[in-house]
């Protein structure tokens, strides 16, 4: 932003918008939020108003906050003077513009004492407006439009940027201020704060209420303001947005009577009771009570627009702008509803293609529908027919009591065991899964009844066994003799003291686990190549399974003295070696597809981003406009949603 004198001699040809213009703003925003409460949005479009030289009207009841909104927007410029009055009924011209010179007076010149007053004020706050009398409002229309303030015989040249007026009430139309009721183009509804829990910090904090001073380098000075004013008239309103912009006042037009707006008896206090807002059963949008929106008003409202461009570094308004209307159209509360519709319904209508510009949602579209290996379509559909082979194989082993389950990538098996497989881990040659039926040990929190992996370590001494750093005593009938030193040994804790640094354990029965054989299926063999003579005798000798004959291999589990015999069928370990391929590419298919979403999602989080960095939104209005977005994407979501479907349940998630 750099100082005083820099952004000074800039002048009609600096780079528009400026650099950094939207995080200045951003941070006057905050600094101007700071200590407030539930006033994040008046806050940002009080901003956008006066910064857009746009009057700003705050509706609502008495101790809302109302004054120290406006006292904390005058603060965002350099050197500012800011007048404010509380109205009455009996207010008069000299409350609001200064005594009349008796000096002058003596030499017949009708002239006021206007220093300190609102003729010289660069920033105003008139609270109660309206409770004051209409001659004295009716003064303000040429200070307001014009600025200029006939003080005698001279016209002054008024600096006022913008005025701010609060009241609880809104002016009947019978007053005669519908004029400068118009003038005030920003309509913000003040409530109190909104729920209990915000209330419950407010008063708990000791900061609330306070204001940050405005740092040097943020301040508005009055050059800048008068150039960004400049620059604000050159942001181009584009067809789309100008063609939105004709649309609402054609259906505002279409229910407004301009004729009755003469008659007295009209609305006399502009509370009438909202009618119904939605759609009708044809599928036309149906509207309540609109009232009257005046020429003057809609150029102002582009104007605003243009604003909210600009100082979101925009050079042109997007049909995203248009929420600010929320705020610019309603006349009473009996019309707020409806109008709020019609620009949500407007901001729907106009806004697809600008927010998922047509020429990326076609890029989108090709990578999805290509042909080939890399198409997210034809992946989704080796996908589809990997996980059905993948079912249709788990459906055939279960009848053979072999139940087949996907943790975490990895596949278990288990030959019709109560137990639930929690563990699986690679063997040294890797070409078998190890199935454990107990919990494995992640960490030192010991349990009674878990079970622990032990190493044996043999010593002069005495011998001993080792969980990770903590020394384990086995009971009285383990037999470390029968133990190779550095081997190890599922044991079971029996016994744990507070510290967990005695640990009494007695061997697991390893019956508990078996191996179970996958084959090279990495070769690509199939299991009639691999499996031969050779191949039996190493199951043999390495994992003691036995073909028992053309169908059966038996399985044997030694465990002390114990040992146990299981049976599985042949054709099961077939089943197993396919299994195993389709698992491998459903893996590779999963990296595929992640890739794909990877790359959709970050043409997606960029659109997402700059939703949630427009700084005059609200949050329920940028929730909008990402519905709009997504319902623009619907290929890509049902594809995602389907692919994360497809492997949660695979993956047993």
């Amino acid at each position: 932003m750099g100082s005083g004198g820099s952004v000074e001699a800039r002048g009609a040809d600096a780079a528009f918008p400026e650099p950094g213009i939207r995080d200045r703003i951003a941070a006057i925003i905050s600094i101007i939020n700071s200590g407030l409460y539930d006033r994040e949005d008046i806050v940002k479009i009080c901003v956008l108003a006066v910064l857009a030289g746009q009057n700003v009207f705050l509706y609502g009841p008495p101790g809302t906050g109302k004054s120290m909104i406006s006292r904390r927007i005058a603060s965002i410029f350099e050197n500012s003077r800011y007048f404010e009055h509380l109205m009455h009924r009996f207010c008069t011209p000299e409350e609001l513009f200064g005594p009349v010179s008796i000096r002058e007076l003596k030499n017949d010149h009708y002239h006021r004492l206007t220093s300190g007053y609102l003729a010289e004020a660069d920033f105003a706050f008139l609270d109660e407006i309206w409770k004051s009398s209409p001659a004295v409002l009716n003064t303000l229309l040429t200070l307001i439009n014009e600025h200029r303030y006939h003080n005698g015989s001279e016209i002054l040249s008024v600096p006022l940027k913008s005025l701010i007026s609060a009241s609880n009430e809104v002016p009947l139309h019978e007053a005669g201020l519908d004029a400068l009721y118009d003038r005030f183009l920003v309509r913000l509804v003040v409530n109190p704060v909104s729920s209990q829990e915000i209330f419950q910090r407010m008063i708990t904090d000791p900061g609330a209420g306070q204001l940050s001073p405005m740092p040097m380098e943020l301040a508005v000075r009055d050059k800048e303001y008068r150039r960004w004013l400049e620059q604000i008239s050159r942001v181009e309103l584009p067809d789309r947005c100008a063609e939105a912009v004709v649309h609402m006042r054609g259906i505002i037009a279409d229910k407004v009577d301009l004729t009755d707006l003469d008659r007295d008896d009209v609305d006399d206090d502009f509370e009438l009771d909202p009618e119904p807002v939605g759609l009708t059963e044809d599928g036309q949008h149906q509207y309540g009570h609109l009232s009257y929106v005046s020429d003057r008003r809609w150029f102002q409202i582009i104007r605003l627009l243009k604003a909210s461009a600009f100082f979101n570094g925009r050079r042109s308004v997007r049909i995203r702008d248009f929420f600010v209307l929320r705020y610019c159209l309603w006349n009473t509360s009996s019309d707020m509803e409806s109008f709020n519709a019609l620009v949500v319904d407007t901001v729907r209508k106009f806004a697809e293609g600008e927010i998922f510009p047509a020429e990326l949602q076609e890029a989108v579209r090709r990578e999805m529908n290509r042909e080939g290996p890399g198409g997210t379509e034809e992946l989704m559909v080796k996908l589809r027919t990997c996980i059905a082979a993948m079912n249709e194989i788990t459906a055939s082993l279960r009848r053979d009591n072999v139940q087949i389950m996907s943790r975490g990538g990895e596949l278990f098996f288990d030959q019709h065991s109560d137990s639930i497989p929690r563990y699986s881990r690679r063997s040294p040659s890797a070409s078998v899964n190890k199935i454990t039926f107990e919990s494995a040990l992640t960490d030192m929190r010991l349990e009674i009844g878990q079970q622990i992996r032990c190493r044996v370590v043999k010593a002069p001494r005495r011998d001993i066994l080792f969980c990770g750093q903590l020394e384990c005593l086995p009971d009285d009938g383990f037999d470390f003799h029968s133990r190779q030193n550095g081997s190890q040994i599922d044991m079971r804790v029996v016994k744990i003291d507070r510290e967990n640094r005695l640990i009494l354990v007695k061997e697991a029965k390893s019956s508990q686990e078996y191996w179970m054989p996958v084959l090279n299926y990495d070769l690509g063999a199939n299991y009639h190549s691999v499996y031969n003579e050779s191949f039996e005798r190493q199951l043999d000798m390495v994992f003691n399974i036995k073909k028992c004959d053309s169908e059966r291999m038996q399985i044997v589990i030694s465990g002390g003295s114990q040992q146990v015999i299981k049976y599985i069928k042949i054709t099961s370990v077939k089943q197993m070696v396919e299994l195993v391929r389709q698992h491998r590419a459903i893996t590779e298919l999963e990296e595929q597809l992640n890739s794909c979403f990877a790359r959709y999602d970050s043409v997606f989080d960029g659109i997402l981003a700059e939703i949630d960095g427009e700084l005059f939104i609200s949050h329920e209005d940028k929730k909008i406009l990402k519905e709009i977005f997504f319902d623009q994407i619907p290929d890509v979501r049902k594809a995602k949603n389907e692919f994360l479907e497809l492997i949660n349940v695979y993956q047993g998630e």
